[in-house]
């Protein structure tokens, strides 16, 4: 992800990508991937932040907060978040 997300952060000189902290850039992030590559990383980070909460010992109503805020968090779609799904027409 860390190749993905430098590749968008850097210009595009039209050379071959050179390497940046030890890491080669994906230079074919933009547009509609770009968008997809965002909603990843906030994934990414919610999924690291979730993870370092959980691994603390808690109390057990501290552990209902934790899972509650879990499931708001990955299972609960918040309002204009998401495209609807749409089923592909079968040929």
């Amino acid at each position: 992800m860390n190749r993905l997300l430098l590749g968008y952060a850097m210009p595009a000189s039209g050379a071959a990508p050179a390497l940046y902290a030890g890491l080669l850039p994906y230079d074919d992030v933009e547009g509609g991937r770009a968008r997809i590559l965002g909603r990843m990383a906030a994934f990414a980070e919610t999924l690291f932040q979730l993870a370092e909460r959980l691994a603390r010992p808690q109390t057990l109503p501290h552990w209902a907060d934790c899972l509650r805020d879990l499931i708001e968090r990955l299972f609960i779609p918040r309002k204009k978040s998401w495209p609807p799904c749409r089923r592909r027409a079968t040929p």
